[in-house]
C-alpha cells in the first residue's frame, strides 16, 4: 500500500495466480531509495532477507509497532489490528474470516485466495494508516526521533546477531566477570558499613 492508498496483493506461497510475485518483491527491494513501512519490521525484514537470500540492512525502513511503543509505551496492545480499531474504528472482519480456516494450527495456505487477498489488503492499509498517524508525531520531537532512529538501526543489528550469532572473547569475558564480582563484593562491604548491619546478597 502506498501513501495514496493504492494496494497491490501478492502471495509468495504458490497459491492462486502468483506469477510475478517474487519479481515484485525483488523490484521493491532493488530500490534503496524507496522507504519500506511495516508493523514489526524486525520480523518482516528477517523473513524477507531469508527469502531473498540477501542483506537488506542498507534499505530505509519504518516500523509502526516501534512508533506505537515510543509514543504510547503503557498502551495495553501494540497489535496492528487492535491499534487501527481503536484509532480509526477500522473493521476487524477480515481477521474473523481468516480464523475459520486457520483453526487447529493450520497455515495460511489453507485460506481461499479471495479471503486471503482481502486479509492482506486490509493489513497493508492498516500499516500505512498507522505510519501516517504516528510518523508526524515522531518527527516533530527531536528526542523521540533520535531514539526512534537508534531503535531502527538496532533492529537491523539484532537480525544479524540472531542469524549469525555473536563472537565472544573468552579470556576477556572471564576477566570482566572477575572484575564485576570484585566490584560487587566491594560495593556490598561499603553498603554494610554505611547501614551498620550485614546484608545478604541474592
Amino acid at each position: 500500500c502506498d501513501e495514496n492508498g493504492r494496494v497491490g496483493v501478492y502471495r509468495l506461497d504458490g497459491i492462486g495466480c502468483c506469477t510475478g510475485s517474487a519479481q515484485k518483491l525483488k523490484e521493491i527491494w532493488s530500490n534503496q531509495q524507496l522507504v519500506k513501512v511495516s508493523h514489526n519490521s524486525k520480523f518482516d525484514l528477517s523473513k524477507t532477507e531469508k527469502y531473498m537470500d540477501k542483506d537488506l540492512k542498507h534499505h530505509p525502513i519504518h516500523d509502526t509497532m516501534l512508533m506505537s511503543h515510543l509514543l504510547q509505551n503503557n498502551h495495553p496492545s501494540h497489535a496492528l489490528k487492535q491499534l487501527c480499531y481503536e484509532l480509526e474504528g477500522y473493521s476487524r472482519n477480515d481477521e474473523y474470516a481468516i480464523k475459520q480456516y486457520t483453526k487447529g494450527g493450520k497455515g495460511y495456505d489453507t485460506v481461499p485466495r479471495k479471503v486471503m487477498d482481502e486479509y492482506q489488503k486490509h493489513d497493508a492499509i492498516r500499516g500505512m494508516m498507522l505510519y501516517q498517524f504516528f510518523w508526524p508525531k515522531i518527527k516533530e520531537s527531536k528526542p523521540l526521533l533520535e531514539t526512534y532512529n537508534i531503535e531502527i538501526e538496532l533492529e537491523k543489528i539484532i537480525i544479524h546477531v540472531e542469524n549469525r550469532g555473536v563472537m565472544l572473547h573468552k579470556e576477556g569475558c572471564k576477566k570482566l566477570i572477575s572484575k564485576l564480582t570484585s566490584d560487587c563484593e566491594t560495593a556490598l562491604k561499603e553498603y554494610q558499613q554505611i547501614i551498620g548491619s550485614p546484608v545478604t546478597p541474592f
